[in-house]
C-alpha cells in the first residue's frame, strides 16, 4: 500500500470500528515507508498518530488514549504546518463568531466561579487579583503571558482564566511558593487551546516552558446535538481542564534539569529516560537529581530495593502506551499530581480546574504506596524554592 491509498482508505474509515479494525489499518500504516521530509511525511506522520489514538481510546478510557499519543516533544512535525490548526492568538477577543452568538442566546456563564464551592474549596481569592483580567494574573503570579487559541469565545476565555487564577493562587498557598516562583520570574505562559496539535489534552513544552490547556473538544453539528445539550458540560468535563498540576511538575522538573542542575535530558528526573534500575550515586547525593532518583527509585522498586513494586507491575501489564507512563519525567509529573492531591486533602482544600486525573487510575500510586515518597517529595519542593529565581533567558 502507498500513502495515496492509505489516506483514501483513512478517509473513509468512519463510523464505529472494532480494536481488530483499526489494528490491521495501522499496521497497514506503519508499513507504508515515510516519504522524506515534506508535507507528505507529515501527513502519514499524522495518520498513524490518529489511529494510535482511536485504538488507545477503544482499549482504555478515552481521555487516557488523548494523553498518550501527542505530549511535548511528539508533535514537533505539526509546528510548521499552520494548515493543521491555529497555535497561538494573542489578541483580543473577536467578537461576532458563532460561539460568541452561543452564549448571547444561553447567556454568558461564569463556570469556574471562585466564589463558589462547586469546583473550588478554599479561601477567597486576594482582592488585587483579578480572575476575569488577564493582566492582573500576568502580573500578580509573574507569568511570561497568556496565550489564546482562535477557537476560544469570549465565555470561555474568561471562564479558562478564572480557573488558571484561582489554580495558580492554590498551588502557590500548598506549595508555599511565592507569587514570582509561581511564575518562574516570567519563564512560564499559560496557553489556552493555542498550542499544539489539539489531540492532547495538555503538554508542557521545555524550549518556551508554555503550559496548553487545550479547549473541550468540539460539539457535535447544531442538528445533532440532543434536545438537553449544553456547552458548559464540554467547558467543564472535556479537553485540559484537570492537568494543570501535571504540567506544572513538568515545568519543576525541567527548570531544575536546565537552571539550577543542568542535565543533558533537561529534566533533573532524567526526562523521556526508561531507565529503570536506579543509580546508585546518585541514590546517595543531597541534590534535586538525588531527590528525584529517589523519589522514582521508590515509585518502581519495594523497600529491599531488589523487587518490582506493585505499581511497576501495573505499569507493565499496560497493553498500549506502556514506554509512556514508564519515562522518568512523566512517573515524576503522576507523582507530583498526587502529592499535591494529598496536600490539597490534608488542608481540607479541593480544586477541579488544576486537578482531576487524567489517566486510569491504574497508572497511579494508590494513596498508601504514595506514603513512601511524600518526605521525598517535600524535600524536593524545599530544595526548588529557594533556587526559582530570575533567569537570562530560556
Amino acid at each position: 500500500m502507498n500513502l495515496k491509498e492509505l489516506e483514501k482508505k483513512y478517509l473513509g474509515f468512519s463510523g464505529q470500528r472494532s480494536i481488530a479494525q483499526v489494528k490491521n489499518l495501522l499496521a497497514e500504516a506503519n508499513n507504508v515507508p515515510i516519504p522524506g521530509n515534506g508535507p507528505d511525511a507529515k501527513k502519514l506522520i499524522y495518520i498513524r498518530r490518529q489511529l494510535t489514538r482511536v485504538l488507545l481510546a477503544l482499549i482504555n478510557s478515552r481521555q487516557q488514549a488523548i494523553i498518550v499519543v501527542i505530549e511535548e516533544d511528539n508533535f514537533d512535525f505539526l509546528e510548521d504546518d499552520k494548515s493543521l490548526g491555529k497555535f497561538s492568538d494573542k489578541g483580543k477577543p473577536a467578537p461576532g463568531s458563532k460561539q460568541d452568538k452561543y452564549w448571547e442566546r444561553q447567556g454568558y456563564t461564569l463556570v469556574f466561579d471562585p466564589e463558589s464551592t462547586t469546583y473550588r474549596k478554599g479561601p477567597k481569592l486576594p482582592a488585587n487579583l483579578k480572575f476575569n483580567s488577564e493582566q492582573s494574573i500576568i502580573e500578580y503570579f509573574h507569568l511570561a503571558g497568556v496565550e489564546y487559541g482562535n477557537w476560544l469565545s469570549q465565555n470561555d476565555r474568561i471562564n479558562y482564566l478564572a480557573g488558571a487564577a484561582m489554580g495558580l493562587f492554590d498551588m502557590m498557598q500548598i506549595l508555599g511558593f511565592n507569587a514570582q516562583q509561581v511564575g518562574m520570574y516570567e519563564l512560564i505562559t499559560l496557553a489556552f487551546g493555542a498550542r499544539g496539535s489539539g489531540s492532547a489534552v495538555a503538554h508542557f513544552e521545555r524550549d518556551s516552558f508554555a503550559i496548553n490547556i487545550t479547549r473541550y473538544d468540539r460539539p457535535p453539528a447544531v442538528n445533532k446535538r440532543p434536545k438537553d445539550f449544553d456547552r458548559k458540560n464540554y467547558l467543564k468535563s472535556l479537553g485540559g481542564v484537570g492537568a494543570l498540576v501535571h504540567e506544572y511538575g513538568h515545568a519543576l522538573d525541567c527548570y531544575a534539569g536546565r537552571f539550577i542542575e543542568k542535565d543533558k535530558s533537561y529534566y533533573a528526573s532524567g526526562g523521556r529516560s526508561l531507565r529503570a534500575t536506579p543509580d546508585k550515586k546518585l541514590l546517595k547525593q543531597k541534590s534535586l537529581h538525588g531527590v528525584l532518583e529517589r523519589i522514582i527509585a521508590k515509585m518502581l522498586w519495594d523497600s529491599s530495593g531488589k523487587n518490582k513494586s506493585a505499581f511497576h507491575e501495573r505499569l507493565l501489564k499496560i497493553p498500549v502506551g506502556q514506554d509512556y507512563y514508564l519515562r522518568r519525567n512523566e512517573l515524576f509529573a503522576r507523582a507530583f499530581e498526587v502529592y499535591f492531591q494529598f496536600k490539597m486533602k490534608k488542608a481540607g482544600r479541593y480544586n477541579y480546574f488544576i486537578h482531576e486525573k487524567k489517566y486510569d487510575g491504574g497508572v497511579y500510586l494508590t494513596e498508601k504506596e504514595a506514603q513512601r515518597i511524600l518526605p521525598d517529595m517535600d524535600e524536593f519542593i524545599r530544595m526548588i524554592k529557594p533556587k526559582i529565581k530570575k533567569v537570562s533567558s530560556k
